[in-house]
């Protein structure tokens, strides 16, 4: 077993830090994979978004090498990653952890994303925070080349907490800095109903539940019904978030 160096720990500690200090975000993003390269001998990698529209699939891929032919690839490939991104917890994994390479060979994954970009070996990092998926990094090497060491696996290791941490922490200030709307916009953005459109106007007025209820002759439980709809298709959890995201209502 190959010896962690005493500079990989340094390079570590500093992209430890560089994680939460570095504010652009796609800015963080492409420093981890340069980064990462310097501990990890890999030949690409790729950096996906989990879609908060489709928590399963991912989105805004940034990566080091790929070109514009193999970008296209890669945005098609979705973040189930074998099913591991529905467990809803942070781990590092290679793909010959998950089944041998007869299997792998065998596989759409196989043919359609890392043959045609002369890869064979894969390592994920999923991220996920208190239950939801986050985002996946995937380090490659190429044909010929011998599979991710242990070692590899324990260096990602201890990256995905901080990392998984600063993605959570980013997507909890895109949402509260969200732009905002008319109730004529959100409505049409998030297609809204009639009648979630006639209890947002309402909301915004900020009548009561019980006034919501009685001025459209509509039962509680039917109104907390219409909110988690409406909460649902703008991906928010509370009345304060709605607030938030309609002009005027500061």
């Amino acid at each position: 077993m190959k010896q962690i160096q005493a500079a990989d720990w340094i390079i570590l500690n500093t992209l430890i830090y560089e994680i939460y200090s570095i504010e652009d975000f796609n800015e963080m993003r492409l420093n981890f994979l340069k980064k990462m390269k310097m501990v990890i001998d890999f030949d690409d990698a790729d950096f996906y978004l989990a879609d908060p529209q489709h928590p399963d699939q991912i989105i805004e891929g940034l990566s080091l090498h790929h070109t514009s032919a193999r970008r296209e690839t890669l945005d098609r490939q979705n973040g189930d990653t074998f099913g591991l991104v529905h467990a809803g917890k942070c781990l590092v994994c290679r793909d010959s952890d998950l089944m041998s390479d007869e299997q792998l060979e065998q596989t759409s994954y196989y043919q359609n994303i890392l043959i045609k970009n002369n890869w064979h070996h894969a390592m994920k990092m999923i991220l996920a925070f208190e239950g939801k998926f986050l985002g996946l990094v995937t380090f490659y090497r190429n044909i010929g080349k011998a599979d991710f060491a242990y070692e590899d696996v324990f260096l990602a290791d201890m990256m995905k907490e901080h990392m998984a941490l600063r993605l959570h922490e980013q997507e909890r200030f895109d949402r509260e800095n969200r732009e905002q709307h008319t109730i004529e916009e959100i409505t049409a953005q998030y297609h809204l109903t009639k009648q979630e459109h006639r209890i947002l106007c309402l909301t915004m007025k900020r009548m009561s539940n019980p006034e919501i209820c009685d001025r459209l002759s509509i039962s509680n439980n039917t109104l907390k019904k219409h909110f988690l709809n409406i909460y649902r298709k703008m991906h928010i959890n509370s009345r304060l978030e709605l607030f938030k995201m309609v002009k005027g209502t500061d």
